[in-house]
């Protein structure tokens, strides 16, 4: 028998078990009912209800017999019908995809009209398999027609088409809120609410409305906390420090994304968070400050086994103490730069470090 063949028949076997099953399933449900029914000492009342029936309309026998087969083509046709849903939702996925593609490399405005006709497309298709709503749309389903909107928002945004580009803004914003809301309803699903808030703190950020952004990325983030989501909790906070322009909350929020991403067992992105921090202090000239994190950032790197990572931030520890004049603490942190690019296998950095160790200020 040919590979085509066996797997058919095995599709065929598998679509008369779970009929089978199904017929099984109802005579089990029968048979629980009545023997509950005799229990009660109700089973003769209702053979006598279903005599009486039986003997005064003689379209009741026929009735009663064409019950199962109305069930059974009610089971086929349903499955076909959902069938035929999530074939246009992947569609409308595939579609969706192309769309953010075709976006992300527009150059022109015929580039931009290509993806934003990709997006109509596919959201047309993602409103079709949610019809009618009351059985078929989801929460999810509702955030991908966002995300669709969200796309076309953007698309309009590179036009330069600021009615358009409001349109899609509302939309998107006014979809991912009702999503929300319908996730926090939902028990344990706190963590896909948060994320719809912070898509909604995304979007304001690229309208350049920070107190908004802000609201809805702490909304996400008591989400993302109260789910146990360390990885994206650090995300939230990373997000506030990078809208914050006050220095001090920018860093108790980049510290407290440092802590979460290490609880979550991520010393990578730990150590760049207060890299990151640490080159912010050392070009608002707090190079106290910029020394500490950079050395906590360096600890981390060699951690997670980065050397060439762990070198580059020792050279700048180094760098920092030789601009104050440190010639002890700046060869120190030369030679440990040196010694993380040996084992990197960086040679040019490594000689770069150690002409720094060798030099005498």
């Amino acid at each position: 028998m040919s590979e085509e063949r066996l797997l058919s028949t095995r599709g065929r076997g598998r679509r008369v078990y779970k009929i089978l099953a199904f017929l099984v399933t109802a005579v089990v449900t029968v048979l629980v009912i009545l023997e509950s029914l005799a229990s009660l000492g109700l089973l003769s009342v209702l053979i006598d209800a279903l005599s009486m029936i039986l003997l005064e309309n003689v379209y009741t026998v026929p009735f009663i017999l064409s019950v199962p087969v109305i069930v059974i083509l009610l089971y086929f046709v349903s499955k076909k019908w959902v069938k035929s849903k999530k074939k246009l939702y992947d569609e409308a996925i595939k579609g969706h995809r192309n769309a953010e593609r075709l976006l992300s490399i527009a150059r022109n405005i015929q580039e931009l009209d290509d993806a934003r006709a990709e997006f109509s497309k596919a959201l047309k298709l993602f409103e079709k398999s949610a019809q009618p709503k009351f059985l078929f749309d989801q929460p999810y389903k509702i955030k991908m027609r966002a995300l669709s909107h969200k796309g076309l928002y953007s698309a309009e945004a590179k036009k330069g088409n600021n009615e358009g580009k409001k349109t899609q803004l509302d939309v998107a914003l006014n979809l991912l809120e009702e999503t929300a809301m319908m996730y926090e309803r939902k028990k344990d699903d706190a963590r896909n609410a948060a994320q719809c808030y912070r898509l909604i703190g995304q979007l304001y950020i690229q309208e350049k409305n920070t107190i908004e952004a802000e609201r809805y990325f702490l909304k996400a983030l008591q989400l993302f906390q109260r789910d146990s989501q360390y990885w994206e909790t650090a995300s939230c906070y990373k997000e506030i420090a990078r809208i914050s322009e006050d220095l001090e909350k920018k860093e108790v929020n980049l510290l407290k994304a440092a802590e979460e991403y290490e609880t979550d067992g991520n010393l990578w992105e730990s150590a760049i968070t207060y890299k990151h921090l640490g080159h912010i202090f050392r070009n608002n000239n707090q190079l106290d400050k910029a020394i500490d994190n950079l050395k906590k950032a360096a600890e981390r790197f060699l951690e997670d086994v980065y050397f060439w990572e762990g070198g580059e931030t020792f050279f700048a520890i180094g760098e920092i103490y030789k601009n104050q004049n440190k010639p002890s603490e700046a060869r120190e942190y030369f030679l440990k730069a040196a010694e993380c690019f040996e084992i990197a296998g960086y040679e040019r950095e490594k000689q770069k470090a150690i002409r720094e160790v060798a030099h005498k200020n």
